[in-house]
């Protein structure tokens, strides 16, 4: 262990006395010399482009990879500090909430042009105590391309969730993602991180855009994928499908996931009338033994400005799981760096009312 959390120390040290200029900006933004408002509203939410170069295998439509890169491949770090009240009661923070190490990119797979895999990878460095372990995996796949023209059948292995093109935790602007879909049946929530194996359908793949129908079916396994002792892999933990069609700035969809007598149904839609806002609705059904009920969640961001999100979100439904209450908060991405951003966020829920500070710094 002690070996371990030494190279990634070193990693870290490698990056932070690097040259100025790569400090500008994360890993894509440097790889292709564009802002980071090219992908995000305010990061980490995507934007339309955003969507598209995630759904296309982090291929950059028209653009060459740098022949000058930091590192021989992408790679950021990001620091998250926190600072939390709970309501009438205790207080925690400032504190390093985490610190993490993330690379993807994508590569060309055989002779055909259009074909192309891509990795993710997103591991902890350091954890404040109770919070985790170095050497913690997040996110961890490859994909690659297994059919059509353009790559539309990929086959993606290793850490991920069911849900990626429509709706992703890791870019939600809230600390925690809605809990419709992060509320889990049976070891399983569309909205979280499992190791398995996943077949996707995209029939736009390779044409630069985010719009048409996306289809996942994955095979879900218990335990965990890390680079230490939290390391396990059980056995499979059903079978989970995705299926959504995107136009313009909406999308609509259907998720399930069965194993034995525990599953879960819902829908998800989401909607931009204009680039300013941007809301989601998501509704599941859960039943297992011990976790059954509806759950339903609204949120809606609004973008005033290049550099501010205000976020309200609502939860509600009925079962013994259940989350009731609201949301608010707001997120600030100030120049001229735009390596720092700023997050101010209060719960009221039932059971859970606070209010939480954060500061996130990204290389």
């Amino acid at each position: 262990m002690k070996t371990r959390i030494a190279a990634l120390a070193a990693l870290m040290l490698l990056l932070l006395t690097s040259s100025a200029p790569a400090h500008a900006y994360p890993m894509w933004a440097r790889e292709y010399k564009v802002t980071c408002a090219t992908c995000h509203t305010a990061p980490p939410a995507l934007n339309l482009f955003g969507e598209m170069f995630t759904a296309n295998n982090f291929v950059f439509p028209g653009r060459k990879k740098s022949l000058n890169k930091p590192f021989p491949f992408p790679v950021s770090v990001v620091g998250v500090f926190e600072y939390e009240k709970e309501v009438g009661g205790s207080e925690e923070g400032p504190v390093m909430e985490e610190l993490e190490l993330f690379s993807g990119d994508s590569f060309r797979v055989g002779r055909n042009p259009n074909h192309f895999g891509s990795y993710f990878i997103q591991t902890l460095a350091l954890h404040k105590a109770g919070g985790g372990d170095a050497g913690d995996l997040d996110q961890a796949f490859v994909t690659l391309p297994i059919a059509g023209q353009r790559g539309q059948w990929a086959l993606g292995v290793g850490q991920m969730i069911s849900s990626v093109y429509q709706y992703n935790h890791h870019t939600e602007l809230f600390e925690e993602g809605i809990y419709a879909m992060t509320r889990g049946a049976g070891g399983f929530a569309p909205g979280e991180d499992l190791p398995g194996i996943r077949l996707d359908y995209f029939s736009e793949r390779g044409l630069g855009t985010a719009e048409g129908d996306y289809v996942s079916l994955m095979l879900p396994f218990q335990g965990q994928l890390a680079f230490n002792a939290n390391a396990r892999l059980g056995t499979p933990n059903g079978m989970a499908a995705n299926y959504f069609h995107r136009w313009k700035r909406s999308s609509a969809g259907v998720q399930t996931w069965i194993n034995g007598d525990s599953h879960i149904v819902g829908f998800t839609g989401t909607l931009r009338p204009t680039p300013k806002w941007n809301m989601i609705l998501a509704v599941s059904q859960n039943s297992a033994p011990h976790d059954d009920g509806v759950q339903i969640s609204a949120q809606v961001d609004y973008f005033p400005t290049a550099y501010l999100a205000l976020m309200l979100r609502g939860e509600g439904g009925g079962g013994r799981r259940r989350l009731e209450g609201v949301a608010i908060g707001l997120h600030l991405y100030p120049e001229p760096t735009r390596t720092v951003h700023f997050s101010l966020q209060h719960f009221q829920f039932k059971g859970e009312r606070a209010t939480l500070a954060l500061a996130i710094i990204e290389l």
